[in-house]
């Protein structure tokens, strides 16, 4: 008799390629890198000092590696954040530019204004109309009182202002000639110091 075909036992798991077998196992081997950040990197430092305590003061291979693998990353990140600031202040600086251009053209506008606003009180002086009413306006000159202190009063006069609340001394030291004046003595006892680190990048 003739055999009828048998049918082919076949496993439920798809055949993997060779490149395919590759590529996972170097999935599985590749472990994701850590970020770095300024603060990761300074706990590490400190990771090494520690290291470098516990080993008395031996400079073992391990940590030799970790210091140098730091210092790396601290190199990188500092000139990572040395772009970023460099950034920002190119940003600032273009802000900067725009609003003192947009502020020069309100004054310019403004300016506009008032000569406009001039020309009518002037054109209606001369034509000797105190009074204009129109369809949509009603215009009129008045004169108003504009008081100035004079320059040149006298101390006795300054006194008598102050001393009746009508003025102010305002009293404001200049820091920079202070200190340049008491350059190479002592710091004064009416100058107080405060020290504040600062960052110099070249």
């Amino acid at each position: 008799m003739r055999k009828k075909h048998e049918p082919v036992v076949t496993s439920n798991r798809p055949i993997e390629s060779t490149s395919t077998i590759n590529n996972t196992d170097k999935m599985e081997n590749e472990q994701p890198q850590e970020k770095q950040t300024l603060n990761s990197i300074v706990m590490r430092h400190h990771i090494a000092e520690e290291m470098l305590m516990e080993a008395g003061g031996e400079l073992t291979a391990e940590i030799i590696e970790l210091i140098e693998d730091n210092e790396t990353a601290l190199n990188d990140k500092l000139d990572a954040y040395t772009e970023w600031i460099g950034y920002c202040k190119g940003q600032a600086e273009y802000l900067k530019g725009l609003a003192e251009e947009y502020t020069k053209r309100a004054k310019t506008i403004l300016n506009a204004s008032d000569t406009a606003r001039e020309r009518v009180l002037q054109a209606m002086i001369e034509i000797g109309e105190t009074k204009v009413k129109t369809a949509k306006h009603n215009y009129s000159v008045r004169t108003t009182d504009s008081w100035r202190v004079k320059e040149d009063i006298s101390n006795l006069t300054q006194k008598y202002l102050v001393s009746n609340k009508l003025a102010e001394f305002v009293f404001k030291p200049s820091v920079s000639a202070i200190k340049e004046f008491n350059k190479g003595f002592d710091v004064p006892e009416y100058i107080e110091v405060t020290k504040k680190q600062s960052l110099t990048i070249r």
